[in-house]
């Protein structure tokens, strides 16, 4: 379950500090209660890509999360979440989802943000569809989706990419549900 939880807790900034440094992701750095955040420029190609995969797949996202009670207890959305600072956008996981009638999603923040946008993790937030940016859920010990997490892994120090391996389904999509 540690390993599950590797994976569910890892946060995206883009960062305009990570811009100016010139590099896609200028560090991985640990919370206290062992959430890793990266930062990233705001047009990493990587990360770009990694959104536009789980945007276009989204659709399968939600289709499975309709008709299998297990994408629905344990799928997630990776969200942007604009920082009050007005220059930062924080990614971080929403679990325990709600897709109401009317079209509105709502779920809990699983992230403790490192900057201030306004919420604190375990907090019910409204998610913007617009600003959904990944999605995962959890089958028989393994992750699907998680496409920006996937995106990431070549950045992280061996042991830590390791840890999310060993997790991460073989490919995003699942078999007979693409």
């Amino acid at each position: 379950m540690r390993l599950l939880s590797l994976v569910l807790a890892a946060a995206l900034v883009a960062s305009p500090a990570a811009a100016q440094s010139g590099h896609g992701a200028h560090g991985a750095t640990v919370s206290a209660s062992g959430e890793t955040t990266i930062s990233v420029t705001p047009v990493d190609p990587a990360m770009q890509a990694a959104y536009a995969d789980a945007n276009a797949s989204l659709p399968t996202f939600w289709a499975l999360f309709a008709r299998d009670k297990v994408v629905a207890e344990t799928g997630m959305l990776k969200v942007a979440f604009a920082a009050k600072d007005d220059v930062n956008i924080e990614h971080m996981w929403v679990r325990d989802l709600e897709r109401k009638a009317n079209g509105e999603i709502w779920g809990t923040l699983d992230n403790a943000p490192a900057r201030d946008v306004g919420y604190v993790k375990g907090e019910r937030v409204r998610v913007d569809a617009g600003k959904i940016r990944d999605w995962q859920y959890a089958r028989n010990g393994r992750i699907y989706g998680s496409f920006t997490t996937r995106a990431l892994l070549s950045r992280l120090p061996k042991d830590a990419a390791a840890d999310y391996r060993s997790v991460l389904s073989e490919t995003p999509l699942e078999g007979n549900d693409i």
